[in-house]
């Protein structure tokens, strides 16, 4: 960029940049509410097939055993959904931490 290190950029430095590159800013991530996390555990291959499992051993009667399947594929939903929401909090806390600000050198000032 041709950049003078006692000066910085200039003015039409920075503005062609912005131009070229847009702004210089991070973007935002969505921040998912709990139950999109909650939902979120059901998508897995393992899921749908133990869905289908239960599906089948209720019509040959064994209501029982889709009751169990059921509770196991609940369960396991609840685990992963704290798991990755405390991690997801934990995450956000660690971010709120970090500085989203800088100096720089432009026309000689910072």
């Amino acid at each position: 960029m041709g950049v003078d290190i006692e000066q910085g950029l200039g003015d039409e430095a920075v503005e062609a940049a912005r131009k070229e590159y847009g702004g210089n800013v991070l973007s935002q991530e969505e921040i998912l509410p709990w139950w999109r996390f909650f939902l979120r555990q059901f998508a897995s291959p393992m899921v749908y097939l133990l869905f289908v499992a239960a599906l089948i051993s209720f019509m040959m009667g064994e209501l029982l055993d889709s009751i169990a399947i059921l509770v196991v594929i609940f369960m396991n939903s609840l685990i992963g959904f704290f798991t990755e929401f405390r991690a997801e909090k934990a995450l956000q806390a660690l971010k709120s931490m970090t500085s989203l600000h800088c100096r720089v050198l432009r026309n000689g000032n910072i």
